[in-house]
Order: C-alpha cells, then sequence, then structure tokens
C-alpha cells in the first residue's frame, strides 16, 4: 500500500485552513490519533462551511446540506457519538412536471412510470417499476464489474481499460448500456443536489454518487421504509458539537491571507479581529476549493497543473415566508421541466422543513390543516433552490422567484428572510480530465510538498465524500507514536 508523507511528530503545529465538514472531520481524526497542536482557521463565525443551518420560527432550515442517504454510515455514527439530534425519515418529493395546463405535481414512482413509457412506449401496463428494477440490477452489476467493491467514495484508481469505458457523459454511459431509464433518477438523486445534468457530468462522477449501496436504497419501498435521512437539529449542528465536544483549536472569525513556504514549514498570515497575526507551522492541510487558494499560496508547476483545471457551479438557497397556497401531498418538490430546461435563474426545488422534520403528509400537508412552524402559525417557511450555471444576479434571482411562488405556488410572499450563493458549489473536472485519472493524480501528491489537500475539490462535494477522503488519506499514513 503506498504511503503518505505526513507530520513527522504528535507534537508537530498542523494548520488546517477551512472550519468546514472536512477540516472539522480531519481535526477530529487528528487529535484521537495523537495530534497534539492542531489549529483550524475559519473564516466566519462558525463551523460547517457548506453545511449551513438557520433556526427560524423554531426550526432549523437548511441552505446547504441537506440530506443523508444509505452510503451515510459514518456520518449517522458521528451524529450518536456527539448526541447531535435525532435521524428522521425524509419524505419523498412531489416530481412537478409540466402540462398544457401548467404544472402538476406526480408521485416520484408515477414519475419513473411516465418516464419510462416515453422510453418505451411498448410496456405493458403495471410492468413500468419491472423495467426500471432491471435496469437498476444491471448498472448495480457494471458497477461492481469496473470497479470491484471498496469503502468510500472515491475508488481505488481504475485501469486505462475502465478509464476509457467511462470517458463519456454519465447519460452516453447509460445509453451505452441500454439503462437510460437511470436518468429520470438522476434529477432527484443528483442534478437536483447539484452535482450536474446527466448530459453533461462525467459517468465517473455520477457513479461515484451513485454507488449500488445507495440506488438499491433509493428505489420506492412497497414497506414504506424511507432511506433518505435528515436531522433533527440540522447538520450544522453535528459540526458545532464535534468542535465543543472535542474541544478543537478553531480560531473563529480568522481568515488566512496568506501562506508561506519556508524550509521548515510554513508561515501561516490571518486576521485576527483588526489584527495581522502570524504564525508557524510544520504541516498544512488545505480544505477550500483549491483553484480559489493560489491567491494566498504560491502553488508550484504540479500543483498549479492540476487544481487551475477545475470549475464549478452555483446554488442559490433563499429562506421564504409565503401563505400556504397550492399545494401537493409532498412537503418536497422538484420541478423536473426548469431543471431541465438548464434555463438560469428558474425555481428548481423547494422544502417545506417544518412539514419534512414532522412528516406531516398527503391530505395532511395539502389541505394546510397543521401549522407551519412552532410558533402555531400558518405561514410556510420554505427553503427555495435555483441553480444558475453563471454568476447570479441576485435581484434578477429573488424576481423570478417571486414569479414562481406567486404563479406556480399561488401563494403570497410574505417575507425572504434569508438568501444565500453558494458559489464553488461542486468544484469538478472536466470529463476527459476524469478519464486522465486526475483524481488519483492528486492522491498521489499527498503528502509530496508538506501538504494535504483534501475537501470537495479533490473528491466530492459530499459529506460522505469528503469524510471518507479524509479516511483513505489517513489509512496511508503513518502515525508517529511520538
Amino acid at each position: 500500500m503506498k504511503r503518505i508523507p505526513g507530520p513527522k511528530s504528535l507534537k508537530d503545529k498542523i494548520a488546517i485552513v477551512g472550519g468546514g465538514p472536512s477540516g472539522i472531520h480531519m481535526a477530529y481524526k487528528l487529535k484521537n490519533a495523537g495530534f497534539e497542536n492542531v489549529v483550524v482557521f475559519e473564516g466566519s463565525e462558525d463551523v460547517g462551511g457548506k453545511s449551513r443551518t438557520i433556526y427560524h420560527r423554531g426550526v432549523p432550515h437548511e441552505f446547504g446540506t441537506c440530506y443523508g442517504q444509505p452510503d451515510y454510515t459514518e456520518i449517522y455514527d458521528l451524529v450518536r457519538e456527539h448526541d447531535a439530534g435525532d435521524i428522521l425519515p425524509m419524505p419523498g418529493p412531489d416530481m412537478w412536471v409540466d402540462t398544457p395546463g401548467g404544472k402538476v405535481p406526480l408521485k416520484t414512482s408515477q414519475y419513473y412510470g411516465l418516464e419510462a413509457r416515453k422510453l418505451r412506449p411498448d410496456l405493458a401496463n403495471g410492468t413500468e417499476l419491472q423495467f426500471f428494477m432491471a435496469a437498476i440490477q444491471k448498472y448495480v452489476r457494471l458497477h461492481g464489474e469496473l470497479f470491484g467493491q471498496y469503502e468510500g467514495m472515491l475508488m481505488p484508481r481504475p485501469d486505462r481499460t475502465v478509464l476509457a469505458a467511462t470517458n463519456m457523459t454519465f447519460l452516453d454511459f447509460l445509453r451505452k448500456h441500454d439503462i437510460e431509464i437511470l436518468k429520470a433518477l438522476f434529477i432527484p438523486a443528483a442534478t437536483m443536489q447539484g452535482y450536474g445534468h446527466v448530459d453533461e457530468i462525467s459517468a465517473l462522477y455520477a457513479m461515484m454518487w451513485l454507488t449500488p449501496k445507495f440506488l438499491l436504497g433509493i428505489i420506492p419501498r412497497t414497506d414504506g421504509t424511507r432511506n433518505i435521512k435528515i436531522l433533527s437539529k440540522g447538520f450544522q449542528f453535528l459540526w458545532q458539537e464535534m468542535k465543543r465536544q472535542n474541544n478543537l483549536n478553531v480560531k473563529l472569525n480568522s481568515p488566512v491571507l496568506g501562506i508561506i513556504r519556508t524550509r521548515k514549514g510554513f508561515r501561516v498570515i490571518y486576521r485576527d479581529c483588526k489584527f495581522f497575526r502570524f504564525e508557524k507551522f510544520d504541516f498544512l492541510i488545505l480544505t477550500p476549493t483549491l483553484r480559489t487558494m493560489s491567491n494566498i499560496i504560491q502553488f508550484n508547476r504540479e500543483e498549479n497543473s492540476y487544481f487551475q483545471r477545475s470549475f464549478d457551479y452555483y446554488i442559490i438557497s433563499t429562506l421564504v415566508d409565503t401563505t400556504y397556497g397550492r399545494r401537493s401531498g409532498a412537503p418536497t418538490g422538484y420541478y423536473v421541466d426548469n431543471i431541465n430546461s438548464k434555463i438560469d435563474n428558474l425555481v428548481w426545488g423547494f422544502r417545506d422543513s417544518y412539514a419534512s422534520l414532522r412528516d406531516i403528509l398527503g391530505t395532511n400537508y395539502s389541505s394546510g390543516i397543521y401549522p407551519g412552524g412552532t410558533d402555531g402559525r400558518k405561514i410556510e417557511s420554505s427553503i427555495y433552490y435555483q441553480e444558475p450555471q453563471s454568476r447570479p444576479n441576485r435581484a434578477t434571482a429573488k424576481r423570478i422567484l417571486r414569479n414562481h411562488i406567486e404563479n406556480v405556488n399561488q401563494a403570497k410572499v410574505l417575507k425572504v428572510q434569508k438568501q444565500i450563493v453558494w458559489d464553488n458549489y461542486f468544484p469538478r473536472f472536466s470529463i476527459p480530465d476524469m478519464a486522465s485519472g486526475i483524481l488519483w493524480d492528486i492522491f498521489d501528491m499527498q503528502g509530496k510538498y508538506g501538504i494535504w489537500y483534501i475537501g470537495s475539490s479533490v473528491s466530492f462535494e459530499s459529506l460522505t465524500g469528503v469524510v471518507g477522503y479524509n479516511n483513505l488519506l489517513l489509512k496511508h499514513v503513518d502515525i508517529p507514536t511520538k
């Protein structure tokens, strides 16, 4: 097994730039391994990064990380270990499709059946689910043949034959193997989560996310089991509790302004209130999108040859108070044709946080008989998602959102409570770069220059992606004994 260079002593001073999930998890793992001097620099007022939870009307609203799936085993273990709330089943979304009479909500199973008939009009009535399941089973088999069994999200480096066989979009891969029906599943399972369109994203990225365990776990179950989960206190609370309970040394409101490489390590320059501070460190761990770090640290030629090739998406998350308006039977909805249109700033989906956490479904939800928050008022407070491909104009995005709420939801906007624009979302590489093995080339560079590069830009934009990457890296490190 390849060994990755790391800190030489448990007393080495280690700087982690970024207090998001990857940085907090790495600090937690290093402290448990016996390292005594780990400092996390976080530029904002709290930890959590893209796990951003805001409380409103006594309810946690997720602006970033919003659910867990069957591969989130370690995340759930961390939640239980730190008593960070209950792990609750998430109501499945309704899929809103365009019709001559406007947008109409369909249950997920109905939507999959509709998509199956588009591809196979000759299907006998009642066989849509079997058609769908046959495609899933074939995908699971292909996944195993290509990558074998492995832990985490980043599979072992595929050989050249496998890389060549995945050097295409995910849609091309599905068509090549006659399982195109799975593109219908990709919209709620990946595109809606900010992971790209099926006809644009690398097949490798899609297959990293859609593992057999995940795919088999999210299909509709006749027994009512739901394997997509939400947290009663929000995902940010987990990282806050890990910081607090493990007494991690996190410097909040301390943006790193510069990092200077020295012969014996690194000098970190950061702001502490109105003052500029300098600290020396023996080892460095970088978590932000690495392409954006070039104005903080002077990367060498090899580092730049990888990091400057990444690109990303934008996601706009907006918490809005509205009247109840028009409702289906699910407190979460995805607007399929808006997503497929690729028109910037259209509303892709929404989630009524209070109803989702309390499992208010069916006529209980559509009839509006329950309040929309712990204050007992019949006001709906939902997160709406827009995912433009170019840098958004906030005023334009808000205008389009307001029009959607008024015309589609037939509700009145009472107040826009909070809007967050996530830039650098899902930093990723092109299809040819992925097929060249760039993620594994970066992994081979770990520790070579006294730095570990972690976070979503070298793995995948998900909690299981960044946590699994940390575990994989540490598995290849010889931890010093003193």
